[in-house]
């Protein structure tokens, strides 16, 4: 389908209807035939917006599962200094070396 253009405040809009209704399209090339690399790149700046906006989000997810990983591995390593009583500990860790499953306690 091809981009009809209409003016608005002295700007030129490109829409393009599809099954879902009209969209505005960013065109990847300028009227003069030269390349428009923002859109190629991006889509316009609402798509450029929406791009860093999942990445911010992409980064606080991947930064929260490693610190959570980073204190179950601490946890592993260093059980003694998670549990008080000594007793508690060598109970897992005779369990641990011999394969046996503990009951649950609340």
């Amino acid at each position: 389908m091809k981009a009809e253009s209409i003016v608005i405040n002295e700007e030129k809009v490109f829409l393009r209807k599809d099954w879902l209704g009209w969209h505005v399209v960013y065109p990847i090339r300028n009227e003069d035939g030269s390349m428009n690399w923002f859109n190629f790149l991006f889509g316009g700046k609402a798509n450029l917006i929406t791009l860093i906006i999942i990445l911010v989000l992409a980064a606080f997810l991947l930064f929260g599962v490693s610190t959570m990983f980073a204190s179950c591995r601490d946890l592993a390593t260093n059980m003694g200094s998670y549990c008080h009583h000594n007793d508690a500990v060598s109970l897992i860790n005779e369990a641990i070396r011999n394969n046996i499953s503990l009951p649950y306690v609340p």
